[in-house]
């Protein structure tokens, strides 16, 4: 007994603790290492009582007590690394299943008052077990993350959720890159903003948190009466806070609940002499929740995931229907399944979901792995959920709960925007169904979008106003030339975003600015990334981490800051992309008819890949016998119901076999109507993409089949600032007809989808089919109708991402399901080819802007030859959908190049060369009638200043080598028509 009392002497001095006598009792649960069990601890004064009753055996085993709590996501949860170097210890052989009694015994005036919090361990030579000492029940816990100022890291405070007079222990593990070994801390009046937090002297400023007046002076010191002491006199009560190594601590008046609760107030640590300081907000965790829902194949169902805190358990509760006796093994797989595009498309293979998800490197080939249901959590892989909990052979169905020590959805290993894939019950356990892990709390998501010469995407998801929360990442690389695979890129975040009129340059990362990484020190995301090429296994492109530092929200939000690669030199630029927003997605359609009205809200939250679709509707006028659904096209200029083309069916579903979502033709939503208001989940309604239903019709269809009433499903508009853009492509001659393109334009500059409606045919009227129709460079010369070289003037396909350098490479990429790897002008290859006489079509383009400075504005469509044949039969230039124009007049040139035109209007207004766009309405004589066009987010004021420009005689010399005819020409009519655009113009500014 000698040597315990000796270590608990030691072990005193090093964990101060504050606390009265008393009784206390407490329990540590063990589960691990294929042992479960359960110790009751007593603690009577100063006499500990342990009682153990463990499913093994152990022999001359060492009963250790650690100071620092368990973490069970760590891969040596028992090194003294991890809890800190034992402080009491003793030895005693343990049987199976067998009540074993230890007694510690110590000095009575060692003033240790509680081992709540700390760790029971069990040592044998063969195997060791540990556990948390806590009480019976829930606990709060609350994280102060420090990673602003010149220290770094984390405290965190544990309470048994039951009182707000119990014990709360606080575990410190903190670093900074000066040697420094300990620093003061408090907790201070203030609350919930470091913001102002700039120096030591600021943090010494603030006031100390003293909601019960204590009176905080020389008497507070750690071996005091803690009511001698401010609640947040931290250094007072503790001492000061250790630096470069872990320490617990414990105390009885720091509360997570009750009105004198710490949560949301600052948390600072500062040198007595010295610069260093930080300051953190002291959070109270909330819950984390996930789901899982399948409507897949026949299956539906939940798997969902709740847990209290990293140092609790996962609780799973699973409710699968209609496995039908055909499936065996499900799990978690590392990545997302992706939306579907196509009706024959993998949405759960191994390059798509990748394997299990398995952080520890579990070997399931292992003579040793355990069988399933038959061991304890942490001896299978994190992600294999029916070896830890049984597998779904022979069942119907299951419903059931369980217990997860080995799920985390807190830190590195979070399994949120992760996929849980159910196997079919065969011999090679193929996939079957499968389903993305979405949290159930609201989200931040943002993207960078690579084009050139990378390509491809990385998508980040926060959860939202917590910008020191874990990050999902999820990345998928490639290049879109075709060149060979590379591995060791460096990665960075940088300061500024790429300045947009180079994007597709490497210089163009020269605008950037510096690395922004405020948080070095405690990066764990991957150092470097893989881009692999044509011929590389998809595996090799993807990557998915969570990152416990990469805020999208706060004023050190990554979101509008650009993403670079590096060249493997590690100092030139490869590739760089701005870090945008990704909306939640809202549609909307408003009925209006004179006996059906109301409105339907199509709601998706952003996230990776596949995402469930809410209704939510409120219509009247719905009779029995009518039911709602969303047809192909959307209604004509009339209005009218007519000709809205069947239901929108992307993926050839011929008949609902079954109750579950992808069975169902994706326009017949008629199920979900069931009650005049109610919101209703769908996960085969896409609201983006190439099945979108944005910009086709929602219809009530009677009895009889007929549309009653009818609307378009538009984007929802969230700012008086965001735009609908239209643009229109009029095709006279051997093809005749119009295309129609519709987008938004967001007030921070990001664009949506784009709808194209196309209604075109033959002259002759005969019906020919599969055209391939491309949008060019150049807007058309003239040359619509020629004989020979038709439609030459409008140059190549408009490719401003050089995909297609490698021709080998975009045969074998560019598809609907892979559109970033296509020429943004080959609407054919990303959706599809389309037949003259047809009738109206409706797609969904991904990658065809209206803005910006790569807007297929001012350029032209070409229609080729049918069955995809390469000769041009018709084009027409892509030019603005609106009213905002000044129609001048000038003398007919010998050549007429309105690209150039619009370059130099452009340059005479002070506007960017996409925003201009020229279109010639007629020449007659020696006169040439043109429309000129202003477009983006200062379209107004860009059209003002031209009418005023145009005004003036005087500048028509900076038009040269154009000629403007002056207003008191001779052409009589010019006067007239100049000063109606005008006026227009004026009376559109003043209106708005």
């Amino acid at each position: 007994m000698q040597l315990i009392m000796l270590k608990w002497i030691v072990l005193v001095h090093f964990f101060q603790v504050q606390g009265c006598s008393g009784q206390e009792s407490f329990v540590s649960e063990f589960h691990m290492e294929e042992v479960t069990g359960k110790a009751s601890l007593l603690l009577i004064d100063n006499t500990l009582t342990v009682s153990l009753n463990v499913s093994k055996s152990f022999e001359d085993t060492r009963i250790e007590i650690h100071p620092l709590w368990m973490d069970y996501d760590t891969a040596d949860k028992c090194s003294d690394q991890q809890l800190g170097t034992s402080w009491l210890t003793t030895t005693q052989s343990i049987r199976a299943n067998t009540r074993v009694t230890v007694t510690f015994v110590t000095f009575s005036d060692l003033n240790i008052s509680t081992v709540e919090g700390q760790s029971l361990v069990l040592r044998s030579s063969n195997k060791t077990i540990c556990a948390t000492i806590k009480k019976e029940g829930e606990y709060k816990t609350a994280l102060a993350r420090f990673t602003r100022g010149s220290v770094s890291g984390y405290v965190y405070f544990r309470q048994a959720a039951a009182s707000s007079a119990g014990s709360t222990r606080v575990v410190t593990d903190l670093y900074s890159r000066d040697s420094i070994s300990s620093l003061r801390w408090k907790i201070t009046d203030a609350l919930s903003n470091c913001a102002s937090i700039t120096s030591r002297q600021a943090a010494l400023d603030l006031s100390i948190y003293n909601p019960n007046n204590a009176s905080d002076g020389v008497l507070c010191t750690p071996q005091s009466n803690s009511k001698q002491c401010a609640v947040g006199n931290l250094s007072g009560r503790l001492g000061d806070v250790s630096v470069g190594q872990s320490k617990g601590y414990s105390d009885n008046d720091l509360s997570l609940t009750g009105k004198t609760n710490i949560g949301n107030r600052l948390l600072v640590v500062y040198e007595t002499d010295g610069s260093a300081y930080a300051c953190a907000i002291i959070k109270i965790l909330k819950v984390r929740n996930a789901l899982v829902k399948f409507s897949h194949d026949g299956v539906t169902g939940t798997a969902s995931f709740s847990q209290n805190s990293p140092f609790d358990p996962t609780v799973v509760q699973i409710n699968f229907q209609g496995l039908n006796n055909n499936s065996k093994g499900y799990h978690i797989h590392s990545w997302p399944t992706p939306i579907k595009i196509t009706p024959d498309q993998d949405l759960c293979g191994a390059a798509v979901t990748s394997g299990h998800f398995n952080p520890y490197n579990k070997n399931v080939n292992s003579p040793i792995y355990p069988q399933p249901d038959a061991s304890t959590d942490d001896m299978y892989e994190v992600g294999d959920l029916s070896s830890k909990y049984g597998t779904l052979a022979n069942l119907q169905s299951l419903k059931g709960t369980y217990t997860d020590w080995n799920l985390p959805l807190f830190g590195a290993n979070s399994i949120i925007g992760r996929s849980l894939v159910i196997h079919h019950n065969d011999p090679a356990g193929s996939r079957w169904v499968c389903a993305n892990i979405r949290p159930l709390y609201p989200v931040v998501t943002a993207k960078a979008i690579f084009k050139y010469p990378v390509i491809g995407q990385i998508l980040f998801m926060q959860e939202m106003g917590e910008p020191d929360t874990e990050t999902s990442t999820f990345i998928k690389l490639d290049y879109n030339d075709g060149r060979a695979g590379t591995q060791g890129h460096l990665w960075k975040i940088y300061s500024h975003p790429v300045a947009s009129s180079l994007s597709i340059s490497p210089q163009s990362c020269n605008s950037t600015g510096t690395n922004y990484d405020p948080f070095e020190s405690l990066l764990q995301r991957p150092k470097t990334l893989n881009i692999p090429s044509v011929g590389n296994a998809d595996v090799t492109s993807k990557l998915f981490f969570t990152d416990l530092i990469l805020p999208l929200s706060g004023s050190q939000s990554i979101i509008g800051r650009s993403l670079v690669i590096m060249n493997l030199d590690n100092t030139t630029f490869l590739s760089c992309t701005n870090i945008e927003l990704m909306k939640d997605l809202i549609l909307y359609a408003q009925l209006s008819s004179k006996d059906i009205k109301g409105i339907v809200y199509f709601n998706q939250t952003s996230g990776f890949g596949a995402q469930e679709t809410t209704i939510n509707y409120n219509i009247a006028g719905l009779q029995t016998g009518y039911s709602v659904k969303i047809l192909e096209l959307p209604p004509s200029d009339s209005h009218s119901c007519d000709n809205l083309g069947p239901v929108f069916n992307p993926f050839n579903i011929t008949s609902s076999s079954s109750m579950s979502d992808d069975n169902y033709q994706v326009g017949n939503i008629a199920r979900f109507f069931s009650s005049k208001q109610s919101p209703a989940g769908n996960l085969n309604l896409p609201l983006a993409g190439v099945t979108s239903i944005l910009g086709r019709s929602l219809a009530v269809i009677n009895s009889d089949g007929a549309a009653v009433a009818c609307t378009r499903i538009e984007n929802y508009l969230n700012s008086s600032s965001d735009q609908q853009i239209t643009a229109v492509s009029r095709f006279t001659g051997d093809v005749n007809g119009t295309i129609l393109m519709y987008q938004t334009l967001y007030a921070d500059g990001t664009m949506s989808d784009t709808t194209i409606l196309v209604d075109l045919k033959n002259l002759s009227g005969i019906l020919s089919y599969q055209h391939n129709w491309h949008t060019h460079s150049s807007p058309v010369n003239g040359d619509n109708t020629a004989s020979s070289g038709r439609c030459s003037s409008t140059g190549p396909h408009f490719d401003p991402y050089k995909t297609m350098m490698n021709k080998t490479n975009y045969a074998n990429k560019c598809s609907k399901q892979n559109p970033l790897q296509c020429e943004v002008g080959d609407q054919a290859k990303k959706v599809g080819a389309y037949d003259l006489g047809g009738g109206r079509r409706l797609y969904t383009d991904i990658d065809l802007p209206l803005s910006g400075p790569f807007t297929v504005q001012g350029r032209a469509i070409v229609v080729h030859d049918q069955e995809h044949g390469a000769p041009r039969s018709g084009c027409a230039d892509i030019i603005p959908n609106s009213d905002l124009f000044i129609t001048i007049f000038i003398k007919t040139p010998a050549s007429l190049d309105k690209k150039e035109l619009a370059k130099t209007i452009a340059k005479a207004v002070g506007a960017k060369n996409e925003d201009v766009v020229v279109e010639n309405v007629a020449s007659v004589d020696e006169k040439t009638e043109l429309k000129v066009y202003f477009t983006g987010q200062q379209g107004l004021i860009l059209a003002s200043k031209f009418a005023k420009f145009i005004a003036d005689k005087d500048n028509y010399k900076k038009l040269s080598p154009y000629q403007p005819i002056p207003i008191n020409s001779s052409y009589h009519k010019v006067p007239s028509i100049i000063v109606i655009g005008i006026l227009f113009v004026s009376k559109t500014l003043m209106l708005a």
